[in-house]
C-alpha cells in the first residue's frame, strides 16, 4: 500500500486522514468523494483500494462528531498548512458553547450559518 502512504497520511490522534497533496483533511466518509473529485488521475482500482484500507481503519472518526478536534493552543498539524487570514464563527449556543467554525472565505462562513445557524442575511443589492 506504498500508493496509499503517497496519497494520504492516517492521523491517529484527531482521528481523520490527511491528504498530502491536498493538504487538507478528510473524514473518512468522504474519502470516495475526495479521491474522485481531487485525484481523478488514480485508477478507479487504486481508489477503491484507498478506500478499503479507510473503510478497514477502525480507529479513525466515523462522522464529524467523532473528529478529535485540535484545541487553540495545540500546535498546528505538520502536514496541513497554517493560515492567517481565516474567518472564525461568533456564534454561541443555548448552552453558552461557542461555535468551533472556521473558514478563509465569506462565502463559506455565510453558507456555515445558514446551515448551523438559521442565518438570514438581510441585505439587499
Amino acid at each position: 500500500m506504498d500508493d496509499f502512504r503517497r496519497v494520504f497520511e492516517i492521523d491517529f490522534h484527531h482521528r481523520v486522514l490527511i491528504c498530502l497533496p491536498c493538504q487538507y483533511a478528510v473524514i473518512p466518509s468522504h474519502v470516495k468523494t475526495h479521491l474522485q473529485t481531487q485525484h481523478k488521475r488514480l485508477s478507479i482500482q487504486q481508489r477503491n483500494d484507498f478506500v478499503s484500507k479507510v473503510e478497514g481503519t477502525t480507529e479513525l472518526a466515523k462522522s464529524h462528531a467523532d473528529i478529535v478536534y485540535p484545541l487553540p493552543t495545540e500546535p498546528p498539524i505538520p502536514s496541513i498548512p497554517v493560515y492567517f487570514d481565516g474567518l472564525r464563527c461568533d456564534s454561541v449556543d443555548a448552552n453558552g458553547e461557542r461555535c468551533q467554525y472556521i473558514c478563509r472565505t465569506i462565502y463559506r462562513m455565510q453558507e456555515h450559518c445558514k446551515r448551523e445557524h438559521q442565518w438570514v442575511n438581510r441585505q439587499t443589492r
